[in-house]
């Protein structure tokens, strides 16, 4: 089984078999399921675990949509809150600001404290003592589904609290 740095570092591998691969879906498989993309209910031995195109009656559309959901995964929902340059930093003047694609209007997603990111929460909530913010809930989802979309940390204004 192939050794993996790249979880541990925050890495994650997509694997794409292309047609020619079909040897290497064990392989490609396991490479997919230790990078930590893999489908939660796959296995490497079936090599079930990777964007498999290797039977696509059409490779550039079924290409196509495999990429279009890497994207969607990639975006993280962790962001690195910058610092001013002054070095003054205020974490009651912090704001995320969603910009979805397509030309629609920007949102400020609201700070929300009540409840742990995975037990309810829906907007944003400091994380690694205030280094890092972490989009919780449905602004997580709804950024992730949207691969041209823009989340941006602004500072200096009061924070939209739920």
């Amino acid at each position: 089984m192939p050794k993996a740095a790249g979880p541990g570092a925050g890495i994650r591998t997509f694997v794409i078999g292309v047609p020619g691969s079909e040897p290497a879906r064990k392989v490609l498989s396991q490479i997919a399921k230790l990078g930590g993309t893999a489908p939660e209910v796959c296995d490497p031995d079936q090599g079930n675990c990777h964007f498999d195109m290797t039977s696509a009656a059409d490779l550039s559309m079924a290409l196509n949509g495999a990429l279009a959901k890497i994207a969607g995964q990639a975006v993280s929902c962790e962001l690195n809150v910058p610092r001013p340059d002054n070095g003054q930093f205020d974490p009651n003047l912090v704001n995320v600001v969603y910009t979805p694609g397509a030309g629609k209007a920007p949102a400020v997603l609201r700070q929300d404290a009540h409840a742990p990111c995975d037990a309810g929460a829906n907007g944003w909530q400091y994380a690694d003592m205030n280094q890092k913010i972490s989009l919780c809930g449905e602004a997580c989802t709804t950024v992730q589904a949207d691969p041209v979309a823009r989340v941006d940390v602004v500072l200096g204004c009061p924070s939209l609290l739920q």
